[in-house]
């Protein structure tokens, strides 16, 4: 199982969905939506991200045993 560590790292870095929003031009919906688990974000928009909070892309996804 993936986890998708967004909310973790952009709370940490007290970061506003709005600023993610303008930096990585990702809507506030679709990063809400991937905060929430409710969409598998495409590696394009996890590249964008990590690029966004200058963290690797292995640093947003944390693979949990089930």
């Amino acid at each position: 199982m993936v986890k998708i560590m967004l909310k973790e790292i952009r709370t940490k870095r007290k970061i506003t969905l709005r600023q993610l929003e303008a930096a990585s031009g990702i809507s506030i919906s679709t990063l809400s939506r991937i905060e929430k688990g409710q969409v598998s974000p495409t590696i394009f928009e996890l590249d964008r991200v990590a690029v966004a909070l200058d963290v690797s892309l292995w640093d947003l996804v944390k693979f949990i045993k089930k």
